[in-house]
Protein backbone atom coordinates (compact mmCIF):
# COMPACT_ATOMS: atom_id res chain seq x y z
CA UNK A 1 0.00 0.00 0.00
CA UNK A 2 1.12 3.51 -0.92
CA UNK A 3 0.60 5.97 0.96
CA UNK A 4 1.64 10.11 -0.05
CA UNK A 5 2.35 12.62 2.76
CA UNK A 6 1.10 16.18 1.06
CA UNK A 7 2.24 19.32 2.06
CA UNK A 8 0.02 22.30 1.14
CA UNK A 9 1.83 24.82 1.21
CA UNK A 10 0.86 28.52 0.26
CA UNK A 11 2.81 32.10 0.75
CA UNK A 12 -0.15 34.44 1.26
CA UNK A 13 -0.95 33.73 4.60
CA UNK A 14 -2.89 36.69 6.25
CA UNK A 15 -0.61 36.25 9.19
CA UNK A 16 2.54 35.87 8.20
CA UNK A 17 3.43 36.10 4.06
CA UNK A 18 6.11 33.74 3.12
CA UNK A 19 5.50 31.58 6.15
CA UNK A 20 6.61 27.97 4.49
CA UNK A 21 10.02 29.50 3.61
CA UNK A 22 10.78 31.49 6.28
CA UNK A 23 14.23 30.54 8.32
CA UNK A 24 14.28 28.30 10.76
CA UNK A 25 17.51 27.10 12.14
CA UNK A 26 18.91 27.70 8.89
CA UNK A 27 16.44 26.28 6.96
CA UNK A 28 13.30 26.71 5.43
CA UNK A 29 10.21 25.94 7.60
CA UNK A 30 8.73 24.17 5.45
CA UNK A 31 12.17 21.49 5.01
CA UNK A 32 11.65 20.63 8.29
CA UNK A 33 8.16 19.50 8.10
CA UNK A 34 9.17 17.27 4.83
CA UNK A 35 12.26 15.78 6.59
CA UNK A 36 10.38 14.21 9.54
CA UNK A 37 7.71 13.10 6.89
CA UNK A 38 10.49 11.32 4.84
CA UNK A 39 11.72 9.54 8.11
CA UNK A 40 8.18 7.60 8.73
CA UNK A 41 8.21 3.92 7.11
CA UNK A 42 4.41 4.18 5.99
CA UNK A 43 5.15 7.03 3.92
CA UNK A 44 5.64 6.02 0.08
CA UNK A 45 6.28 9.56 -0.99
CA UNK A 46 6.22 13.02 0.27
CA UNK A 47 5.21 16.02 -2.25
CA UNK A 48 4.84 19.76 -1.09
CA UNK A 49 1.93 21.17 -3.07
CA UNK A 50 1.86 24.67 -3.77
CA UNK A 51 0.93 27.76 -5.62
CA UNK A 52 3.43 29.80 -5.48
CA UNK A 53 7.06 30.27 -7.64
CA UNK A 54 8.48 31.06 -4.61
CA UNK A 55 7.86 28.08 -2.43
CA UNK A 56 8.31 25.82 -5.74
CA UNK A 57 11.83 27.35 -6.14
CA UNK A 58 12.55 26.69 -2.83
CA UNK A 59 11.65 23.11 -2.48
CA UNK A 60 13.51 22.60 -5.75
CA UNK A 61 16.94 24.54 -4.16
CA UNK A 62 16.65 21.84 -1.58
CA UNK A 63 15.67 19.12 -3.77
CA UNK A 64 11.93 18.45 -1.92
CA UNK A 65 9.32 16.43 -4.33
CA UNK A 66 7.12 19.82 -5.59
CA UNK A 67 3.99 20.21 -7.15
CA UNK A 68 2.39 23.29 -8.49
CA UNK A 69 -1.41 23.49 -7.77
CA UNK A 70 -4.31 25.82 -8.61
CA UNK A 71 -4.42 29.20 -7.10
CA UNK A 72 -7.93 28.84 -6.52
CA UNK A 73 -7.99 26.79 -2.89
CA UNK A 74 -9.44 28.60 -0.44
CA UNK A 75 -8.47 24.89 2.24
CA UNK A 76 -5.37 22.90 2.52
CA UNK A 77 -7.96 20.20 1.75
CA UNK A 78 -9.27 21.28 -1.60
CA UNK A 79 -5.36 21.52 -2.53
CA UNK A 80 -4.71 17.56 -1.53
CA UNK A 81 -7.58 16.80 -3.49
CA UNK A 82 -6.08 18.29 -6.62
CA UNK A 83 -3.08 16.45 -5.74
CA UNK A 84 -4.61 13.10 -5.80
CA UNK A 85 -6.30 14.16 -9.04
CA UNK A 86 -2.63 13.82 -10.65
CA UNK A 87 -0.51 11.53 -8.10
CA UNK A 88 -2.06 7.90 -7.81
CA UNK A 89 -1.66 6.31 -4.46
CA UNK A 90 -3.65 4.31 -2.27
CA UNK A 91 -3.80 6.70 0.93
CA UNK A 92 -3.39 10.52 1.32
CA UNK A 93 -1.73 12.05 4.56
CA UNK A 94 -1.98 15.96 4.53
CA UNK A 95 0.52 17.60 6.85
CA UNK A 96 0.64 21.12 7.65
CA UNK A 97 4.25 22.85 6.24
CA UNK A 98 4.25 25.26 9.43
CA UNK A 99 4.85 22.29 11.77
CA UNK A 100 8.56 22.07 11.68
CA UNK A 101 8.11 20.41 15.52
CA UNK A 102 6.20 17.78 14.80
CA UNK A 103 7.08 14.21 15.89
CA UNK A 104 7.50 11.71 12.93
CA UNK A 105 6.95 9.03 15.08
CA UNK A 106 3.19 10.26 15.16
CA UNK A 107 3.33 9.35 11.88
CA UNK A 108 4.12 5.96 12.47
CA UNK A 109 0.52 5.12 13.93
CA UNK A 110 -1.06 5.15 10.49
CA UNK A 111 -2.41 1.87 10.03
CA UNK A 112 -4.47 1.75 6.70
CA UNK A 113 -7.01 -1.03 6.35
Amino acid sequence: MNTLGVIPARYNSSRMPGKPISDVCGKPMIWWVYQKLMKCEQISDVVVATDDERIEKICKNYEMKVMMTSTNHSTPTSRLYEVSTKVDSDFYLMVMGDEPLVDERSFSLISPP
